[in-house]
């Protein structure tokens, strides 16, 4: 009886066994070789950079960082740029060792090889030593002089034909102070100046360009440390910020400057360019920014509507001052169509 359930087990485990073989087995013959075809990797883009020359006369419109990043906005003012005949846009990138934007640097090369199609100057604008809203860098720190010239060559790489520099300049009255002796700035911005032809100008072989306030283009102001001649033997354009709505009542003998933009341009430009225009060791020439916002006076505080006309004032103004060029300047990149209604206005080569 034993070797009957015996013989009863033995038998259920072949079976089951043999049900899992059978089951389970691969059939080798169903399998053949794959004939479809092997799906190639994405293909990256390579963006080959260039760069254009300078146009005999720059017409610029400001790009602030974030409208660069925002295509709709860039988008707007290209559109603007375009349709009033500019050529050539001044955009902010970042300078403190960080990428230039948010964006990646192969998008920001697509960005600007799209826009040199367009055969539009490009104009990288970095602010020296202002360092955020209330912040300030030591105009000294020759750390900090490394990281601009590093910053510089780096976004002419990506695609940049010009620099611009902002805030070459020690903190004003109403900005963050340093301890630095009053005696000692200036000297120390000249070095500066000296560094950035040096080491960046002439080194890699691209223009370079500095803002320049407006009263101290005329008049400098000792506690800042930047000075027009200084600048004038340092960079290849100076851009000074004579904005109408800059200057006291009654300078040059104008009652209100900021309703006169041509008259106020145009004697600020001929009035401070007059201390190096007919010095030999000068090698900059002259390119003005023109106030493109609604305020008529800062001091005492008063808005305007600016129209077509002021704008265009301020461009005649510029050509007859003999400037090379010019950049509007809004700080929200708000440019308004209308604007540009009459702007058919064109700098000279004068200002050699």
């Amino acid at each position: 009886m034993n070797k009957l359930y015996a013989t009863i087990a033995a038998i259920f485990i072949l079976a089951t066994a043999a049900f899992f073989i059978v089951h389970n087995t691969v059939d080798l013959s169903a399998i053949t070789p794959s004939t479809a075809t092997p799906v190639p990797p994405p293909v990256v883009k390579e963006i080959k950079v260039i760069h254009i020359a300078t146009p005999s006369t720059v017409k610029a419109l400001y790009v602030t960082f974030y409208s660069f990043e925002s295509p709709k906005k860039l988008q707007q003012v290209v559109s603007n740029l375009e349709k009033n005949n500019f050529n050539a846009l001044v955009i902010d990138v970042r300078s403190d060792g960080t990428g230039l934007f948010d964006i990646n640097d192969g998008k920001v090369k697509e960005i600007l090889s799209g826009l040199h199609d367009k055969n539009i100057y490009l104009i990288g604008r970095i602010v020296a030593f202002k360092n955020g809203e209330s912040a300030w860098y030591d105009p000294a720190s020759k750390e900090r002089w490394d990281q601009i010239a590093n910053t510089s060559k780096f976004a002419y790489d990506l695609g940049f034909d010009e620099i611009n520099y902002d805030y070459v300049r020690y903190g004003g009255p109403t900005e963050a102070q340093s301890k630095t002796p009053i005696e000692q700035r200036r000297p120390t911005i000249q070095a500066f100046f000296e560094f950035l032809n040096k080491e960046v100008r002439q080194k890699y072989g691209f223009p370079i360009s500095a803002d320049i306030f407006g009263t101290t283009f005329i008049n400098p102001e000792a506690g800042i440390g930047q000075n027009l001649e200084d600048a004038a033997l340092n960079f290849d354009y100076i851009m000074p910020m004579p904005y109408p709505s800059h200057w006291a009542l009654g300078t040059f003998g104008i009652k209100h400057p900021g309703t006169e933009p041509y008259q106020t341009v145009f004697q600020a430009l001929t009035t401070g360019w007059a201390k190096v225009k007919n010095d030999p060791k000068r090698i900059a020439s002259l390119r003005s920014w023109i106030q493109a916002f609604g305020i008529e006076s800062i001091s005492p505080w008063k808005l305007r509507d600016y129209t077509p006309q002021d704008i265009d004032s301020q461009i005649k103004a510029c050509t007859d001052a003999g400037c090379v060029g010019w950049a509007l300047w809004n700080g929200f990149s708000n440019y308004q169509p209308d604007y540009f209604a009459k702007t058919q206005s064109t700098g000279q080569s004068a200002g050699q």
